[in-house]
């Protein structure tokens, strides 16, 4: 692992430590029965004690760990026969001894409570502070009328908007056939979403409490959003190509709207109803950037958009061949990044309102399901439609053609996002089973696993690394907040050095400055893009 991948590799110590120290033979029931002394350390207090299990122990164990998560140790395969020679028990005792170490370098199974129990950890007080290790539930908000679309958490005010609306078929099921006119007069009135604005509170049980400052219903389906801290703007882009402007006021008590854009306003009035009757063009991502007063967005039909609000103008950047999936602001370097269902990857620069493209490229042979940056924008995250996540390196400004993948790792389920925990290199991930998963970046695996949600997909996670507060929303209709226990991650790793740091500083500046000097004179069409 290279200085430049932002990673470091941690020498890890575990709070246990596990040795089959011999077997013994009962019978039970007139039946032999092979018990294992196992010896169990408990490496914060150095106690010690034993326990005995038997081969069945073990098999229940393992099922349970096979219920509960996509992927187990290496376990000992049974045999056809019963087992007397005591040269292959003590081969059998060794892989058993192999699996359980393996265990406690899972933090998912390490933490669990299938774990704590066979032990017998739960019967022994020098064992107590295992139970503290658990990612605990710290908070919910499970008062919404409907489905999670999106949600913000603004950590610097402490503050939780979340964009709710029904889904598109939900009301189709068990109801009669309605012609086209009885379907508009039945949702003419009909509240097809919510917005929510919570203040959230820390209590002195160290639970968090959830205050309703404000909700907006729509007769639309309100399916993005976006909210600029700086000048307190806040977005809502709908299922049928309307995005709305507002400005937050008097302490977030307050919403006001300042504009209302729609992707066919320019449409002539004779081919409204046409419109209508179409497919509606879906808002499926934007972001807002304060200083150009521009809105850049991507719909369901395809399509890279602009908005100038000074002029009121929408212009369409570009028709692709496949469905955008989303689009990422790098506001520092005035870098939009778009990926599709393809697996492509589009940059674009975005110095003085100019939209001009840096880089086309396929980094991944499934839909891109969600983009992450590290720290310094050095490096990005992606997770695709087969539940692989990988890391590129971006390389220099300018040189964004010349983007190289650092590692992919990840299971077979659908990863639906990505958190990226810059502090000690871990990813975060979520699915369409309720599962939270933690991987660690140098070693490429999950560490740990959590199922929540009622075993429903996860859409979106964010993560507070200050605070090590993780943040769910599932459709149960449900936000989670979850501590994450300090001992889950490896030890704090250092921050990039000075050097970084004042490098980064330094092209951020050279930006603004408008001393960068881009060329774009290389045309896509003719570049060769190696795969490094």
């Amino acid at each position: 692992m290279t200085e430049e991948t932002e990673l470091k590799i941690i020498k890890k110590t575990y709070p246990l430590s596990i040795s089959i120290l011999d077997f013994t033979e009962r019978f039970e029931l007139k039946k032999r029965v092979i018990y294992f002394i196992i010896k169990i350390t408990n490496n914060l207090n150095k106690k010690t004690f034993t326990i005995e299990k038997s081969f069945e122990d073990f098999e229940k164990f393992h099922n349970s760990l096979l219920i509960l998560f996509s992927q187990v140790p290496s376990y000992p395969k049974k045999t056809l026969f019963k087992i007397v020679n005591h040269k292959l028990i003590n081969k059998i005792k060794d892989q058993l001894e192999n699996f359980l170490n393996d265990c406690i370098e899972r933090k998912d199974i390490l933490y669990s409570k299938e774990f704590y129990l066979f032990l017998n950890l739960n019967l022994n007080e020098n064992f107590s502070e295992m139970k503290n290790n658990e990612i605990t539930e710290e908070g919910k908000i499970d008062n919404l009328n409907f489905e999670i679309k999106d949600f913000i958490y603004d950590k610097s005010n402490q503050i939780i908007f979340i964009c709710c609306s029904i889904d598109k078929n939900i009301n189709l099921i068990g109801k009669p056939f309605l012609f086209s006119w009885e379907k508009k007069l039945e949702n003419k009135n009909k509240v097809l979403g919510e917005i929510y604005c919570y203040k959230i509170n820390y209590t002195n049980e160290k639970k968090y409490v959830f205050d309703l400052i404000f909700n907006k219903e729509f007769l639309m389906r309100p399916k993005r959003i976006f909210y600029d801290n700086d000048t307190q703007t806040f977005l809502i882009g709908f299922d049928n190509g309307n995005i709305t402007l507002y400005k937050i006021e008097e302490n977030f008590t307050k919403i006001s709207e300042l504009k209302n854009f729609h992707i066919n306003n320019e449409k002539e009035e004779k081919e409204k109803e046409k419109i209508e009757n179409e497919k509606k063009e879906e808002i499926k991502g934007l972001v807002y950037i304060s200083n150009l007063n521009n809105i850049y967005f991507i719909s369901s039909e395809k399509t890279f958009y602009l908005i100038d609000i000074n002029e009121e103008k929408i212009t369409k950047i570009k028709k692709n061949e496949f469905n955008y999936t989303t689009i990422n602001l790098d506001l520092d370097k005035k870098r939009l990044f778009l990926t599709n269902e393809k697996g492509d990857i589009e940059i674009y620069n975005i110095i003085n309102s100019l939209t001009q493209i840096l880089s086309i490229k396929t980094i991944s042979g499934e839909k891109i399901l969600n983009l992450q940056f590290s720290k310094y924008k050095k490096f990005f995250f992606v997770c695709d439609l087969n539940g692989k996540i990988s890391m590129f390196n971006l390389k220099e400004i300018n040189n964004e053609k010349n983007i190289t993948q650092i590692f992919c790792f990840g299971k077979k389920d659908r990863v639906n996002y990505i958190q990226i925990n810059n502090l000690n290199n871990n990813i975060f991930s979520c699915d369409n089973k309720g599962r939270i998963s933690i991987y660690d970046l140098n070693k490429k695996n999950d560490i740990y696993s959590l199922i929540t949600h009622s075993n429903l997909s996860i859409k979106k996670i964010s993560y507070d690394e200050e605070n090590k507060i993780l943040i769910s929303s599932g459709k149960d209709k449900q936000i989670i907040f979850w501590k994450i226990p300090d001992n889950i991650f490896n030890i704090e790793i250092e921050e990039f050095e000075k050097k970084e740091e004042d490098k980064f500083k330094e092209e951020i500046n050279k930006i603004n400055t408008l001393e960068y000097d881009f060329n774009f004179e290389d045309d896509l069409n003719g570049w060769n893009f190696r795969k490094d």
